[in-house]
């Protein structure tokens, strides 16, 4: 229930924080339109966050207000030691590295981390995917779709350079 209740007030929270972000834009509106690119997103989320108001109204009334059972409660060693929070904080550091090191630097090192994590035991395996996918995708984004990736800065540029060249 308390999951429940946090989930609604999370997504209530973020349909607010886009509501914002749509009226605050600071867009130049040609002409009003009802139902044009720009109100379509905004009754949805304002339709969503009806919902999941009423979903939270609802989830109290059924189980007489908000009850707190301390002995569900996550503790910090439980969260630490949670994979999915070690996925996430990996993507957020690819991401921001993504920039600075590279596509074909960073991938495979995150790639390989990833598997790890996923709990792939053999060493072998997650060296050649991590080498045959960073050169999939390579091939991929910039040969077929001809979508620049990000080649980093200095000595990690050169060597973006240098397999560009092959």
């Amino acid at each position: 229930m308390l999951g429940e209740l946090l989930f609604c007030a999370a997504g209530v929270l973020f349909g607010i924080a886009c509501v914002a972000n749509l009226l605050f834009s600071g867009r130049v509106e040609v002409a009003y339109d009802l139902l044009g690119s720009r109100s379509w997103p905004m009754v949805l989320i304002v339709a969503i966050i009806i919902l999941l108001v009423v979903n939270i109204v609802k989830v109290i009334k059924k189980n007489g207000g908000i009850q707190v059972d301390k002995t569900k409660f996550l503790t910090f060693g439980m969260v630490v030691r949670h994979k999915l929070l070690h996925l996430i904080l990996l993507l957020a550091i690819y991401v921001v590295l993504l920039n600075q090191i590279g596509f074909l630097v960073l991938t495979p090192f995150y790639m390989y981390l990833n598997m790890w994590l996923m709990g792939q035991k053999s060493f072998k395996i997650r060296v050649i995917v991590c080498i045959v996918g960073t050169i999939v995708l390579y091939a991929l984004f910039m040969k077929f779709l001809q979508i620049p990736l990000p080649r980093g800065f200095g000595i990690f540029r050169e060597l973006s350079l240098v397999f560009e060249t092959l």
